[in-house]
């Protein structure tokens, strides 16, 4: 899944997101990568995919680049249409769309939907909760996050200075303010002092001005959100402990 940030460096233009970008998708990640798996693109309903381009547009680039699946299309109908006609001109190849629909249909293969195309919602939430399920979120845990910098060796936070620490948490979503989380209490069991800034749309245009470290305060930025089924939290404690007690200073 390509997000929609602009990489200049690999030789994108300056306004293209990357889920529009045949340098990054096709040069680098099925090139350099040698990645022939499917691509996703992250939802096409978010601004840093629209604010260029009129949505049916934005589709056609989306799949001209090596995008296999659009998620979230403002309307499915327009994008739906909109690659059509772009295969009709010929401004997608068909071998573009055949390269696609063959990585979809593996896809659904691997996981059974040729057999199976039904999918009980209520039951799903256990379904995931089993403890293969749980297993291979631990293994994902482990390839998924890796510190790059590691600047005045702040982690893994041990020894007896524990830093001062300014949270900036970014939430986009005004019904989830107050909820709780366990990434700082767990920061704020490890740090000397823990300031939290938490912005949501409603709250960022006039708490943004707080978002300014002390002295001695070392800034995180957080965003993310982790969906575990309600009923069942396996994995998360063995999760969490990972993340917050790295077995090395370059792995986090």
């Amino acid at each position: 899944m390509p997000g929609h940030i602009a990489v200049p460096a690999l030789g994108s233009a300056r306004d293209r997101p990357s889920t529009l970008s045949k340098e990054v998708l096709q040069g680098v990640l099925r090139g350099d990568l040698g990645c022939d798996g499917l691509i996703v693109s992250d939802a096409l309903d978010m601004g840093g995919a629209r604010q260029n381009a009129w949505d049916g547009k934005v589709a056609v680039a989306a799949v001209r680049a090596s995008v296999d699946m659009l998620l979230v299309p403002p309307d499915a109908l327009v994008a739906y249409q909109s690659v059509l006609r772009g295969v009709e001109r010929g401004d997608i190849p068909f071998a573009r769309i055949d390269s696609a629909v063959r990585r979809i249909l593996e896809a659904k293969a691997r996981v059974g939907l040729h057999r199976n195309r039904t999918i009980d919602l209520k039951a799903l939430p256990l379904r995931v909760a089993e403890p293969v399920f749980a297993d291979r979120l631990d293994r994902l845990f482990d390839k998924t996050i890796t510190l790059v910098k590691n600047e005045r060796d702040l982690l893994p936070f041990a020894g007896a200075a524990p830093p001062r620490i300014l949270l900036v948490d970014f939430v986009f979503s005004n019904d989830r303010d107050s909820e709780p989380d366990i990434f700082a209490e767990e920061l704020e069991r490890r740090a000397a002092t823990l300031r939290r800034i938490r912005l949501t749309p409603r709250t960022a245009p006039t708490r943004a001005k707080e978002i300014r470290p002390q002295d001695g305060e070392v800034a995180l930025l957080a965003s993310s959100e982790l969906l575990i089924p309600s009923e069942n939290n396996l994995g998360t404690n063995a999760a969490r402990d990972r993340c917050m007690t790295p077995r090395s200073s370059q792995e986090v």
